[in-house]
């Protein structure tokens, strides 16, 4: 799952320093 994938980074910082091509698959 995206939890155990991003478990170091909080989802909202994740999406927020992510590409759109990431964040936005």
């Amino acid at each position: 799952s995206k939890d155990e994938l991003i478990e170091l980074v909080p989802e909202d910082e994740f999406y927020a320093e992510a590409p759109e091509s990431v964040a936005r698959p």
